[in-house]
């Protein structure tokens, strides 16, 4: 085989027609070895060839051009571990791609069940938190990591754990897309001293008392606003809604089984005080 090969040759060699070849070399994805400046012919060399389908390879698994440039830029270990990091994030997407499907069948074929919705008046409670501005896409990956870090502390602060894991949301989260998140556990004690910490500190702190419509949410959270609407319809149909934090508490979580069927959050939508209610009328 001559040392060079022409780009028709070439398409032949590795299935890749001539316009994304041409479209490959245009982005940096695979460079011809050679480029006649006369007449704009390219030219490549049969070590390309190796290359040539792994590119394609990793076009046909959606890999943005610039990561396909940048691992065939490299070799051994480095390569395996751009390929494995974007295999990981294809994983990531499939899998929200099928649960979001699962949900809009599910509201297709039922609509949302009723969800029941109960009282509830809460005790101020000691807890252990941390807090942290964050978007809503982030929100997952926060609870994943910021849940086992609030657990892990308590044996320091000599604390211990009284319920389950647990998060306030102002009303800023809902309406810009993102917000202050409070994550604590509850532990035992009298809830003395000052509000949880409003920064990345994790520290002891008092969650308010309060009166709240409570709904239980079975399932993905990629359906908490199912519950959300039925909830807060609820609530506000009735004019007792009140100004405040939506806490949801995680009573089972995918750290607790990987099957989203069997994921339970409360949720609670704070209401005013009886005694406020009387002095509106």
């Amino acid at each position: 085989m001559p040392a060079t090969i022409t780009i028709g040759e070439f398409s032949r060699l590795t299935h890749l027609p001539v316009k994304t070849l041409h479209h490959y070399h245009e982005v940096g994805v695979l460079v011809p070895a050679e480029v006649d400046p006369a007449t704009g012919y390219r030219r490549y060399t049969p070590e390309q060839v190796a290359a040539a389908h792994l590119a394609r390879r990793l076009r046909d698994v959606r890999m943005p051009p610039a990561e396909i440039r940048a691992v065939l830029s490299t070799a051994g270990d480095d390569r395996e571990a751009g390929i494995a990091a974007h295999l990981d994030r294809l994983h990531r997407e499939l899998t929200e791609t099928a649960t979001a499907v699962a949900s809009l069948r599910a509201l297709m074929a039922a609509g949302p069940a009723p969800a029941v919705v109960r009282l509830r008046e809460l005790p101020a409670l000691a807890a252990v938190g941390t807090s942290a501005v964050i978007d809503r896409t982030e929100i997952t990956a926060y609870c994943a990591e910021t849940f086992p870090r609030l657990f892990a502390e308590l044996s320091r602060l000599h604390a211990e754990p009284v319920g389950p894991g647990a998060a306030l949301y102002g009303s800023g989260w809902f309406e810009d897309g993102g917000g202050r998140v409070t994550a604590y556990v509850p532990v035992s004690g009298r809830p003395t001293g000052g509000p949880l910490p409003d920064d990345d500190r994790i520290g002891l702190g008092a969650v308010p008392a309060g009166r709240f419509a409570m709904a239980l949410h079975a399932g993905a959270f990629d359906d908490l606003d199912l519950t959300y609407g039925l909830l807060g319809q609820h609530a506000l149909s009735g004019g007792t809604a009140a100004d405040g934090p939506i806490r949801e508490v995680y009573l089972v979580t995918p750290a607790d089984t990987g099957d989203p069927a069997r994921w339970r959050t409360e949720i609670y939508w704070p209401l005013r005080e009886e005694n406020e209610n009387e002095g509106d009328n």
